[in-house]
């Protein structure tokens, strides 16, 4: 679904409470349905209530923060003032779930049990390039997309059982993983063998996620292998226009827009899976386009 975007004017025109009726309607619901309107909106009060604040003090700054707990306590009452307090509460109450609650809560394999997803054809050989000299390297963003999308295959094998495909996967991402700082008692972990709990897994991923340095390569590398082990295992209801999956695609976009602007490709193939129709073949040519543009 394509959505406006909402220029400055328009913006401090709401802000200000000048804008017509009709148009004031519009805005709201486009903050209500676009998650990256939504964000830029909070930036651009942020910014109104910040300067507004500093003018009260007497003190000019030039930068606004961009948290999302600053921004909210900074254009709290200019929200408020302009009557969109129930939209924020319903965004915030509607948000899309990051990548590893939607990993976590995928259901793609249609059987269980040991070597039940051995099956699929490379079903744990995603299309990237790989290093020369194997996969392991220093950190980069190249490299959190791809502990991401091994993280999502380790995920996939724990949710059917498989304890083979989880004991070579999870030695798989420890060789892939044990150059990065502080991965030592992670690498441990993953070489035991042991099957992991989900809470333990969710656990696992998100210091997976934060020793990477890069979470948003993290979370495309994570949204991209669901997306393709959807389409080996014919999973396509997974990506029904309705669910959390397109919500979450549009997060993983916007976050790699902002922190990785030279991905043009892989934002570019992100951008195509959200506006095209979800069939097989359509998703497995973007995904597959998208990770072999990932950085080595």
């Amino acid at each position: 679904m394509n959505h406006e975007r909402l220029d400055e004017e328009t913006v401090a025109a709401f802000l200000d409470g000048t804008l017509p009726a009709a148009e004031r309607a519009s805005v709201l619901n486009e903050l209500a349905n676009n998650p990256k309107a939504y964000a830029e909106f909070l930036d651009a009060a942020s910014v109104a209530a910040a300067a507004n604040a500093e003018i009260a003090r007497g003190v000019a700054r030039a930068k606004s923060p961009r948290s999302w707990r600053r921004s909210m306590m900074l254009a709290g009452p200019l929200l408020a003032a302009a009557g969109i307090a129930g939209v924020i509460f319903i965004a915030r109450g509607s948000r899309a779930p990051d990548v590893i609650e939607l990993m976590q809560g995928a259901r793609l394999a249609s059987a269980a049990g040991a070597r039940s997803v051995t099956s699929l054809d490379n079903w744990d050989q995603p299309g990237w390039s790989v290093v020369r000299g194997g996969e392991a390297g220093t950190t980069s963003a190249g490299t959190a997309a791809r502990v991401g999308a091994r993280v999502a295959q380790l995920e996939y094998a724990a949710s059917v059982a498989d304890s083979a495909a989880w004991q070579r996967l999870a030695a798989t991402l420890a060789d892939f993983v044990t150059s990065i700082d502080g991965s030592g008692p992670i690498t441990q972990q993953l070489r035991s063998g042991v099957m992991l709990h989900i809470e333990q897994r969710a656990t696992l991923a998100r210091q997976l996620r934060e020793l990477s340095g890069a979470p948003s390569a993290f979370d495309v590398g994570t949204w991209l292998e669901l997306a393709r082990l959807a389409t080996a295992s014919g999973s396509l209801d997974y990506f029904r226009a309705d669910g959390d999956v397109q919500a979450s695609l549009r997060r993983v976009t916007t976050a790699v827009e902002r922190d990785l602007p030279t991905w043009s490709v892989i934002i570019s193939q992100l951008k195509a899976l959200d506006n095209e129709a979800m069939d097989a073949p359509r998703v497995r040519l973007h995904v597959d386009s998208a990770m072999a543009a990932f950085p080595r």
